[in-house]
């Protein structure tokens, strides 16, 4: 399914963020995202704390969304009831040998 919706989430980026995504590399940023993420799930805030850590020269919201854009991310539930409000954290999805793409989708 990603591969289908891939060129559309990279127009959101780029209409999202215009020049301030100028520069922004995606391998060096996915790279550290994926070392971050395999520790376990994490925060966007956390995530994008990090990457800023390493590329302070890019914008942090646009690194953010850059590695949303191209890793297939999921969010976990949260800790606890679902009552309260907490801190979403996101992990890696793991890839699926049996899935299907094309029944997934529907025409």
């Amino acid at each position: 399914m990603r591969p289908v919706i891939q060129p559309a989430l990279e127009k959101a980026w780029q209409g999202f963020f215009g020049s301030r995504k100028a520069g922004i590399e995606v391998e060096p940023i996915c790279g550290l995202a994926r070392e971050v993420l395999k520790a376990g799930p994490v925060s966007l805030s956390e995530l994008s704390d990090k990457l800023l850590e390493e590329f302070p020269q890019w914008n942090k919201e646009a690194m953010e969304y850059g590695v949303r854009t191209h890793l297939p991310l999921v969010q976990m539930p949260p800790a606890g009831a679902w009552r309260g409000g907490t801190m979403a954290k996101y992990a890696l999805m793991k890839a699926d040998a049996k899935r299907d793409e094309k029944k997934l989708v529907r025409r």
